[in-house]
C-alpha cells in the first residue's frame, strides 16, 4: 500500500474563474453581506419602539424652540448638538414615527459599513479576507444596541463614520502626502464631535496609526515631526471642543440630569402619550 504524498486537485467552476468575477467578486460579495446586515436589522427594528432617552430628545424636539441652547445641552454627560439636530428633522417629518426613525437607524448602519469596507479596501486591497471583519462588523451583537435603540444610535453610529473615514483620510494622507486629506481628517473629526463626546478618541487613534506605518522607515520621532502641523491642528480641534464642552455644561440649563431636566413636564407627559398611541398602532399592524 502507498504511503506518498497525495494530491488533492480542485477546479472552480468556469465562472468563477473568469476575470470579472475575480475583479468585482468581493464587491458583490461585500454588497450581500450589507443587504443581510440591513435585513437583520430591520427585522430587530420591527421589533423594538421608542425607550428612554428617545421619549426625551423627541419630546423637547415637539416642545423647546430650535436655538443654541436646544441644541448645546449636555445630556447626562453628553454633548451631541448633531443628534439633536438629527433628532430635530426627524421629528419636523413625522414625531413618534417609528417606521422613519428605522429607516434613520439603518441608513447610519450602511454608512458605517460602507466607511469600513472603503477603509479595508485601502489597507488589503480588493481581496476575500476583507470580508471577514466586514461580517464580523455586520453581525457582531456589539452592535444590536446602537441598532434598536435610536439614542444609542444617534451617538455611536455616526462616531463610527467619522471614525472610520478619518482613518481612510490619514491612510491617503500618508500615501500620497496631499494636504487635502489632512482637511478631510480634522472635518470628520469634526463631525463625530458633533455627535458624541468620545469621537476625541479619533487624533489619538490616527496618531498610533501614523507611527505604526510610518516608524520602520523614518523612526518614531520621525513619523511624528512628518506630520507635525496635523497634530498640532487636532490638539487645537481638542482644546476649542474641551473649552465649548465646559462652556455648555457651566451655563444655566446647560446640563440635564435624570430627574431634573429642564424639559416641561407637559412635554414628558405628552410624549409617554404619544408614544403609547404609537405603541398600539405599531402593534396593531
Amino acid at each position: 500500500m502507498s504511503t506518498g504524498p497525495v494530491e488533492v486537485e480542485l477546479r472552480l467552476p468556469g465562472w468563477a474563474r473568469s476575470p470579472s468575477v475575480r475583479r468585482h467578486g468581493p464587491a458583490v460579495a461585500a454588497l450581500c453581506l450589507l443587504i443581510a446586515g440591513l435585513v437583520l436589522k430591520g427585522w430587530l427594528l420591527s421589533r423594538s419602539f421608542f425607550v428612554e432617552d428617545d421619549i426625551v430628545f423627541i419630546g423637547r424636539a415637539v416642545d423647546e424652540p430650535f436655538d443654541w441652547d436646544h441644541l448645546f445641552r449636555v445630556h447626562i454627560g453628553h454633548l451631541m448638538p448633531g443628534a439633536f439636530a438629527l433628532v430635530r428633522a426627524v421629528t419636523a417629518v413625522s414625531a413618534y414615527d417609528w417606521a422613519l426613525v428605522s429607516a434613520v437607524i439603518m441608513a447610519l448602519y450602511a454608512g458605517a459599513a460602507l466607511a469600513l469596507h472603503r477603509l479595508l479596501r485601502l489597507l488589503f486591497g480588493a481581496r476575500p479576507l476583507i470580508l471577514v471583519p466586514l461580517a464580523l462588523f455586520l453581525f457582531a451583537p456589539a452592535n444590536f444596541q446602537a441598532g434598536t435603540w435610536f439614542a444609542a444610535a444617534l451617538n455611536i453610529l455616526p462616531m463610527q463614520v467619522a471614525l472610520l473615514m478619518a482613518v481612510c483620510s490619514q491612510v491617503l494622507l500618508i500615501r500620497t502626502g496631499r494636504a487635502r486629506h489632512a482637511l478631510a481628517g480634522i472635518a470628520w473629526t469634526c463631525a463625530g464631535l458633533l455627535f458624541f463626546e468620545k469621537a476625541v478618541v479619533i487624533p489619538p487613534v490616527l496618531f498610533l496609526l501614523t507611527v505604526l506605518l510610518l516608524a520602520r522607515e523614518h523612526g518614531v520621532a520621525g513619523a511624528v515631526r512628518r506630520h507635525l502641523g496635523l497634530w498640532l491642528a487636532y490638539a487645537a480641534v481638542g482644546g476649542a471642543y474641551l473649552a465649548g464642552y465646559v462652556l455648555a455644561a457651566g451655563r444655566p440649563g446647560g446640563t440635564a440630569l435624570v430627574g431634573r431636566s429642564s424639559t416641561p413636564r407637559r412635554t414628558t407627559s405628552a410624549a409617554s402619550s404619544a408614544v403609547r398611541c404609537r405603541r398600539c398602532s405599531w402593534g396593531a399592524r
